[in-house]
């Protein structure tokens, strides 16, 4: 038998030994990891010929399915280094390409070093047992559409590509790929063009990869490849293979010839990513610079791990913002617009500031322009109108100046709760200023002009901030009538030395009497530029010369 197992051609083994195996679907093999020769004994027939055809190891391990030798190459090194049995469940290819399930019972032989030197096994066909277990399985690990895995398996399998690389070195990588203008072509032919360009695609990134790799549905109109091994250098290269891969040739469709276009992003794993989810974030964070870039191209993380880092950074801010909402820390910070003539306070300005655990307060700087780009400043507009509401309830002696965002000039329910307020307390309305940006009203002049009359109408006067930061014309503050208009505080803090920034006031201030708004100086820091300003007819003045943003007692 020790003879006979030296022998590379095929086992010459007893006859009884051989009908046992034979019977039990079972296929003996011993392996000389040295040579890298594969003997065979038993049912020489039941997987396809295997034992005729896969007479080293290198022709035995690419019949393996893909989706499966990482995990084989795991079970099988953790029973090298502790002894534990190796016991796998893996699908093999035959000799006529069909996949058939085996079990792979084995056991490694150490050199006195503790190296392997062979390895002696049994595979048995499996494949009607596993078949019958997959009827129940098969909609939770493939997607119907492509009959590629989904999104669960194939997080699954990419877990165990990154144990493998961990253990053996090197790199492999994750493309997702995303389809465009699906929307589009659903919208206008339906359901079942879009199947007949996914199924397309699919086939095409499927025979567009080597056969070790994997590629799943991860979603409607997304993929996602698994290429290992693949170095960090080679990413770009086989992201423009996928892509000429897909719009090679149009895609017969029910709606007639259609190309495929695609966007890809790209990461490595174990490096920068050792676990699951933060390959995939990596790879979908680069996949979204793709399809901002214009699509039909790739981009890798390795690109961008700083854009990577900030929307971690934004997401964390985010959630602060939430918390803070739901616990009631977000306040309002009182700041004095005194009147030019008089020097005395004409009303406040109410600025956002989130109060942390310890009472520290964060100016609006440090998180409206996140909350606005993560969906949060509804939420925060109906909260600040709140928190003013309630100043001038507390205070019937003060008068407020609150801001919206852009979303809030087209949010009826903002407009109803504040006309409700008012129906109330028909006091209220004159003591309350709606403050809009220039930039939030050009974005939508007519949208914003029928806001502007909505509140006057209610009696609350609308104030046009942060004015010369856009491109506001003559014909524009004619349609949106404000009462006030503020000044940007960058052409108040060069006052005194640029001509143009004087000349802008100048204008502003005339134009001003003549349309009926008043005007209010933003960012007043001196006495020289206050000076400067009440010469050119500013009407108010803001700025920390007479007052910087204070919470009052009540909200403290």
């Amino acid at each position: 038998m020790a003879e006979a197992l030296r022998d590379p051609v095929y086992l010459a083994s007893p006859v009884d030994l051989a009908t046992a195996l034979a019977a039990d679907g079972a296929l003996y093999y011993e392996w000389d990891l040295i040579a890298d020769r594969i003997v065979w004994l038993g049912a020489t027939g039941i997987l396809g010929g295997l034992g005729d055809a896969a007479r080293s190891g290198e022709s035995f391990l690419e019949r393996i399915d893909p989706e499966h030798l990482s995990r084989r190459t795991v079970d099988l090194a953790r029973h090298i280094d502790t002894g534990k049995a190796f016991a796998c469940e893996y699908r093999l290819r035959g000799e006529g390409g069909a996949l058939r399930w085996v079990s792979d019972c084995a056991t490694a032989e150490l050199s006195a070093i503790g190296n392997p030197i062979r390895l002696r096994g049994v595979l048995r066909d499996i494949d009607a047992d596993m078949h019958s277990r997959q009827q129940l399985g098969f909609v939770a690990e493939y997607e119907p559409q492509t009959g590629l895995i989904n999104r669960r398996r194939l997080r699954a399998i990419l877990d165990q590509f990154i144990v493998a690389r961990r253990e053996a070195g090197g790199q492999g990588a994750v493309l997702l790929v995303a389809l465009e203008r699906l929307d589009a072509v659903l919208e206008a032919y339906g359901e079942d063009a879009v199947d007949a360009l996914m199924h397309a695609a699919g086939e095409r990134l499927r025979a567009s990869i080597r056969k070790t790799d994997i590629v799943g549905q991860i979603g409607t109109d997304r993929f996602a490849l698994i290429l290992d091994p693949c170095a960090e250098a080679s990413l770009t290269r086989a992201g423009e293979k996928i892509l000429a891969a897909l719009r090679a040739a149009p895609v017969e469709t029910p709606a007639g010839p259609m190309s495929l276009a695609a966007a890809i992003g790209a990461t490595t794993f174990p490096r920068p990513a050792r676990r699951v989810e933060e390959v995939m974030t990596q790879a979908d964070c680069a996949l979204r610079h793709a399809r901002l870039s214009g699509a039909d191209c790739v981009r890798t993380f390795q690109d961008m791990p700083a854009r990577w880092l900030l929307r971690r950074r934004e997401l964390t801010i985010a959630e602060q913002v939430q918390q803070a909402l739901i616990e009631d820390r977000l306040i309002l910070a009182h700041q004095p617009i005194v009147d030019a003539a008089t020097r005395r306070i004409a009303f406040h300005e109410g600025l956002a500031r989130i109060r942390d655990e310890a009472g520290k307060c964060f100016v609006a700087g440090a998180f409206i322009a996140v909350a606005e780009r993560m969906g949060l400043m509804r939420q925060i507009d109906h909260r600040v109108l709140d928190l003013g509401l309630r100043a001038l309830a507390d205070d019937p002696a003060l008068r407020l100046a609150i801001n919206v965002s852009g979303l809030t000039t087209t949010d009826a329910a903002w407009v109803d709760r504040l006309a409700a307020a008012v129906a109330y307390d028909p006091g209220l309305a004159g003591r309350l200023m709606v403050e809009v940006t220039e930039t939030v009203a050009l974005n939508d002049i007519e949208e914003t002009a029928r806001f502007v009359a909505r509140l006057t109408e209610l009696g609350c006067p609308v104030a046009l901030d942060d004015f010369g930061a856009g491109f506001t014309s003559f014909r524009h503050l004619r349609a949106l009538k404000p009462a006030i208009v503020k000044i940007d505080g960058g052409f108040v803090r060069d006052l005194a030395t640029s001509a143009d920034s004087r000349l802008f006031v100048e204008t502003l201030t005339r134009l001003a009497r003549g349309l009926g708004f008043a005007t209010v100086a933003e960012c007043v820091e001196t006495e020289a530029v206050t000076a400067t300003l009440a010469g050119l007819g500013v009407d108010y003045f803001q700025g920390y010369h007479f007052g910087a943003p204070e919470v009052p007692a009540l909200a403290a």
